[in-house]
């Protein structure tokens, strides 16, 4: 599978993983002292949601807001970011995540990516699978 089938399916991994990281001691001090809104959207699906960073949470939005960072990427570049199979410098570098917004901010992200990646593959990767390829 490279992406996700549909808007469910991603909206739905988007709300599992946020709510997952908001459980690890780390990202609770990193949200503390960051405050950041990032929009994302996913050309292929033409679905887009927020992710809120501030006051020790980190929350996922369908709303619309007005973003510090814009992040653009195909749903299966996504997936294969949680997967940790991509690196998200190097994928900006050759334009397959289009970022739009101040340096300073975009590195701010920095932080929540690995928990995220984790929380991917603890909450989906199958069961009795060590080295799983297609989850």
């Amino acid at each position: 599978m490279n992406g996700f089938k549909d808007r469910e399916e991603l909206w739905s991994v988007v709300q599992n993983c946020v709510s997952h990281i908001n459980n690890d001691p780390v990202i609770k001090r990193a949200s503390t002292l960051t405050r950041l809104i990032v929009g994302y959207y996913y050309p292929d699906m033409h679905f887009g949601w927020t992710l809120r960073i501030g006051n020790g949470r980190v929350m996922a939005e369908l709303d619309q807001a007005e973003f510090d960072i814009e992040v653009e990427m195909e749903s299966a570049t996504y997936r294969k970011l949680l997967k940790g199979e991509i690196n998200p410098i190097q994928a900006h570098m050759t334009g397959e995540i289009i970022m739009k917004g101040p340096v300073s901010r975009t590195v701010r992200l920095q932080p929540f990516l690995k928990p995220l990646q984790t929380a991917y593959k603890e909450l989906y990767k199958p069961e009795g699978c060590t080295e799983c390829e297609s989850f």
